[in-house]
């Protein structure tokens, strides 16, 4: 697998906030800019004997032309075996709703095993997209410019390894993640988990010839009070960037 990194955002609007698809999107223009310097490196991740190593671990950032202006996304990994070569740019994926409709109606073009087994549409894969769904929002909310680069690469890590936790669970093994990542995914999928009830709108993007296959998130979310605290103690660079979950 290669590449899986996201560019510090510059500001929080640089990442665009799209409406979740009704139906599949054909003929979109996608451009990997992955430039390998986001992340934290050191860290090992085997799924059903496929190890992922050596590169830093994160979101991709994608720049999306469809139909209109171009627009960038944190783009995730949903598809732990198969390639995606960057940066580089590609005419062969399409943007379908990341919900078990969204998936069936490209269905002939879905690598396995995931996001394959996404979309059987049983009650605990509805469950684990809307948790993934929740992530990626998270990711928007929290990847905001003012962070610091360590805290911006912890946050990014925790966030990919936390969506192949919900993918792969037992499955997956990981090594050479630092305490302050290990315990941000923790934090990151119990609160998904609270969340997995409600399903967030999110774009997958679905390659037709075969390539790593992607997901997004089209919103935010409110910061759960525990990361919050985490991003104060690391570095936050201004009060007010990032509001408090709701009063309960």
């Amino acid at each position: 697998m290669v590449g899986l990194r996201a560019m510090m955002l510059a500001a929080a609007a640089a990442v665009a906030v799209a409406a979740p698809l009704r139906h599949a999107s054909a003929n979109i223009v996608l451009n990997d800019q992955d430039n390998f310097t986001i992340g934290d490196s050191g860290i090992s991740v085997t799924v059903s004997g496929n190890t992922y190593s050596g590169y830093p671990i994160s979101s991709q950032t994608l720049q999306i032309t469809n139909g209109g202006a171009p627009y960038t996304v944190n783009g995730w990994c949903i598809d732990f075996n198969n390639n995606i070569n960057v940066p580089a740019t590609y005419t062969d994926y399409m943007m379908v709703s990341f919900t078990s409709a969204g998936l069936n109606s490209v269905s002939q073009y879905l690598n396995s095993p995931d996001p394959a087994n996404l979309a059987n549409g049983t009650a605990a894969s509805q469950t684990k997209m809307n948790e993934i769904n929740y992530l990626m929002d998270l990711g928007n909310t929290l990847l905001v410019s003012g962070l610091n680069t360590s805290t911006f690469n912890d946050i990014d890590s925790a966030i990919q390894l936390a969506i192949w936790q919900v993918l792969y669970g037992s499955a997956m093994t990981v090594t050479g993640a630092s305490g302050s990542v290990t315990g941000d995914v923790n934090s990151f999928i119990a609160d998904a988990v609270a969340n997995d009830g409600t399903q967030w709108g999110g774009n997958a993007l679905i390659s037709t010839g075969g390539q790593q296959q992607l997901a997004y998130g089209t919103g935010t979310v409110p910061v759960p009070e525990p990361a919050t605290l985490a991003l104060l103690a690391g570095g936050l660079a201004g009060l007010g960037m990032i509001r408090r979950r709701r009063a309960a």
